[in-house]
């Protein structure tokens, strides 16, 4: 019998965990609720694709929009890593719609800039037209995905559509002699 419980204990949640992923609405308590969509299409390269989590209530109010941007070393990584961070952020700011964006990443044979910076304005542009205006944007990166934002609001920012950024942990001076023995550098 207690054999049959542990069983059943373990393969419940194993069971109900592909029908919670397919919910398109996220409720993280107190009232709190978003709409989700997952895997969106901002571009035309496969690794262009955000989650979107926009608030339930008047989901047609503009609000500013974080957009989470995952580190990697510009080379690796990827928007799931965040996922966790993103929901523990709806809770802290429920009036806000969240974007974690996967982009293009470096390699051998592609080089990260411009095409990183492109990938950012394309998602900024996808949500301009998918919310009918155009939002403010506070780009949130981690790691390389902290200087990507940066970059992104001090130089590439043609529209001034960044209202602000927050870098956890990412590089802001890749002048520094400590990256000439960087390897992703």
């Amino acid at each position: 019998m207690r054999k049959s419980l542990v069983f059943i204990f373990i393969a419940l949640p194993l069971f109900l965990l592909p029908a919670g992923c397919k919910e398109k609405r996220i409720n993280l308590g107190n009232g709190i609720s978003f709409d989700k969509e997952e895997n969106i299409s901002y571009g035309n390269d496969a690794a262009q694709i955000m989650d979107l989590y926009i608030p339930h209530d008047q989901p047609s109010e503009k609000r500013d929009v974080f957009m989470i941007i995952h580190g990697g070393g510009w080379r690796s990584g990827n928007k799931s890593q965040l996922t966790f961070f993103t929901l523990s952020m709806m809770q802290r700011f429920p009036d806000h719609i969240f974007a974690n964006i996967n982009y293009r990443l470096a390699s051998q044979t592609q080089f990260g800039i411009p095409n990183q910076m492109d990938d950012i304005k394309s998602a900024a542009a996808f949500l301009k037209k998918k919310l009918n205006y155009t939002p403010q944007l506070i780009l949130l990166g981690n790691s390389a995905g902290g200087h990507l934002s940066m970059l992104y609001a001090y130089h590439f920012d043609s529209l001034r559509s960044v209202k602000s950024v927050i870098n956890i942990v990412g590089p802001a001076d890749l002048t520094d002699p400590g990256f000439k023995t960087y390897a992703d550098y």
